[in-house]
């Protein structure tokens, strides 16, 4: 396996004292890298 050839992710809410938050990931398999940084733009769950 090579990098950028197999990604996984998830997202998930995240309950925080201003509400839910969510929360999102990719993950490179072969590194363990996360494949692209947030621009830190919250998002709030409805």
């Amino acid at each position: 396996m090579r990098a950028d050839t197999a990604w996984v992710g998830d997202i998930t809410c995240i309950k925080t004292y201003e509400g839910w938050l969510y929360l999102a990931i990719v993950l490179d398999l072969f590194s363990r890298w996360l494949v692209n940084a947030p621009d830190y733009d919250i998002r709030y769950c409805d």
